[in-house]
């Protein structure tokens, strides 16, 4: 799983259903911590103009882990 979400984030082209899914894994609190973080982390070459109000949503959320904001802070 972690090579799959690195693969994505190494491609960069992430479609509508792709980023859905990978925005799913990222609140899943049942996934191991090390996946949520690489779902994150799969959005490195994304467009960040696309994302950024997403990620800065999460960063705020004081109820999510302090792993996932810090990452999404790096994206």
């Amino acid at each position: 799983m972690l090579g799959s979400l690195k693969a994505f984030g190494n491609i960069g082209i992430l479609n509508k259903n792709t980023t859905f899914l990978l925005e799913e894994m990222i609140f899943d609190e049942e996934l191991d911590m090390a996946v949520r973080v690489a779902s994150v982390e799969a959005f490195r070459r994304y467009n960040c103009e696309d994302i950024r109000d997403r990620f800065m949503d999460i960063l705020m959320t004081f109820g999510i882990d302090s792993e996932i904001r810090i990452a999404s802070y790096l994206q």
